[in-house]
């Protein structure tokens, strides 16, 4: 299969960014995504509480966030 995509430079250009830097956003959610979970899962120990529960929000909320925009970020 092949795909071909256009744009209208300059008009399109942050549309264009957006599709050039996918790869790098894809990226950055799941390195986000492991920072959060090793907290979680390795370091708890080293939290206070109210760290650790802020983290589990947070963490929480980015899967609902991802999950409702339909972004597998292990693909």
């Amino acid at each position: 299969m092949k795909i071909i995509v256009e744009f209208n430079l300059p008009e399109d250009q942050h549309e264009y960014n957006s599709f050039k830097n996918s790869e790098q956003y894809q990226m950055c959610l799941f390195d986000y995504a492991q920072w959060l979970r090793e907290k979680i899962k390795y370091k708890a120990d080293e939290l206070s509480d109210e760290e650790y529960k802020a983290i589990c929000e947070c963490s929480i909320k980015f899967t609902e966030l991802i999950t409702e925009r339909d972004i597998d970020i292990y693909e």
